[in-house]
């Protein structure tokens, strides 16, 4: 899934539902021209160790609920608690949709890591000029047409039901392959909130690597 940011979309991004606005990147530079961002962060190896606040994308929301049983397993509640001394105002969830939630929260996103995939050029390679087109046409039609192509170059991340979805559509097509992925890289699921020009800056740097 893509985000699309342009300047005219700015203004509502810049605010989450049941969140305090986020003042404190309002200055946050902004590229002029239309373009896609990619949502998930990616892990380094020693982010599954030591929580890196910078991978947290701009404008998630936090969650301050000391009494949440859920909390330490929570990327709200874990970015909060490594958020820097530089950033004072964070978009946090208010204490009026905590207590009108009653324990049953809706925002929870656990801090389990996910394997996402990364392009599908050698699987493309490996199909037969009969059935390649049909494979690509099945592709464009589940995935849109701008996203299966930054997905089979590896500059969008496949998340695993989708991974799931191409293995067996390749099986359909006749191809058994050892792995049908060209690379792999783990990532929080942060959902569809907002990121930061950073992130994709830094996400463009590693994938590539």
């Amino acid at each position: 899934m893509f985000l699309v940011l342009t300047k005219v979309t700015v203004n509502y991004l810049l605010s989450l539902p049941a969140f305090v606005p986020f003042q404190s990147f309002q200055s946050f530079p902004l590229f002029p021209d239309l373009f896609c961002l990619p949502l998930p962060s990616i892990i380094n190896k020693h982010d599954m160790e030591t929580f890196d606040y910078s991978q947290v994308p701009y404008g998630f929301g936090l969650c301050a609920s000391a009494d949440c049983p859920k909390a330490s397993t929570c990327l709200r509640h874990i970015a909060l608690e490594h958020a820097p001394v530089k950033y004072p105002f964070l978009p946090t969830l208010t204490p009026q949709k905590l207590q009108a939630m009653k324990g049953k929260c809706e925002y929870y996103r656990p801090n389990k890591a996910m394997r996402y995939a990364k392009g599908f050029t050698q699987l493309l390679g490996s199909l037969t000029v009969s059935v390649s087109d049909t494979f690509r046409w099945r592709l464009i039609s589940h995935f849109g047409r701008k996203n299966y192509y930054l997905a089979r170059r590896g500059a969008w991340l496949i998340k695993p039901a989708d991974q799931q979805f191409i293995i067996h559509l390749a099986k359909e097509c006749g191809l058994q392959l050892d792995d049908y992925f060209d690379d792999y890289v783990d990532g929080y699921n942060w959902g569809s909130e907002k990121v930061s020009f950073s992130d994709v800056i830094s996400y463009y740097y590693l994938i590539g690597k």
